[in-house]
């Protein structure tokens, strides 16, 4: 977990508070251990109240002793760390959005699961993207690069749609 301080935006771009839970994917080939997962999926969820939060299968990475790593073939995750600039452009195979995302993802909000102030989608196999389609208006327009952006120069990584208070509001 990394907690940003402060959280929200600021001169450098948007942060905000970072959790990540990492499972071995052949967890889910035991029996109750896909629905266990998906019930701690949920309860974390209710608890942190995210604005978005996913689940992804990634490949290519092993174990080395006690740490996890990965070569050159390795998927990453599309958000990295605490600067926010958008939805990931492809679906997860579980994803929860909160208020901010459920005023300006109407489909999602429609076809969810709604519990404790969250809309939920989820695939019954994590190991397979969900069919949920992501508003190409909503995703971060740039994957790669800037981790600081100058908000007065180059507004250009952050989604068109911007569902915060703050510097980056669509213009």
């Amino acid at each position: 977990m990394q907690a940003a301080d402060p959280a929200g935006p600021i001169t450098l771009g948007f942060r905000s508070h970072w959790t990540q839970i990492v499972v071995e994917t052949s967890v889910l080939d035991q029996p109750g251990w896909g629905t266990q997962l998906r019930l701690l999926w949920r309860s974390v969820s209710k608890l942190l109240q995210p604005f978005y939060g996913d689940v992804r299968t990634l490949h290519s990475w092993t174990w080395h002793g006690a740490r996890l790593g990965g070569n050159r073939e390795a998927q990453s995750h599309p958000v990295t760390g605490w600067w926010w600039r958008g939805l990931p452009t492809t679906p997860a195979s579980a994803v929860v959005i909160g208020p901010h995302y459920q005023r300006i993802w109407p489909d999602l909000v429609a076809n969810g699961a709604h519990e404790d102030g969250l809309v939920f989608v989820d695939q019954s196999d994590w190991r397979n993207p969900a069919t949920y389609v992501v508003p190409a208006e909503l995703t971060q327009q740039k994957q790669e690069g800037l981790l600081f952006i100058d908000r007065q120069q180059d507004r250009s990584h952050f989604a068109v749609v911007w569902p915060f208070d703050g510097p980056y509001l669509a213009k």
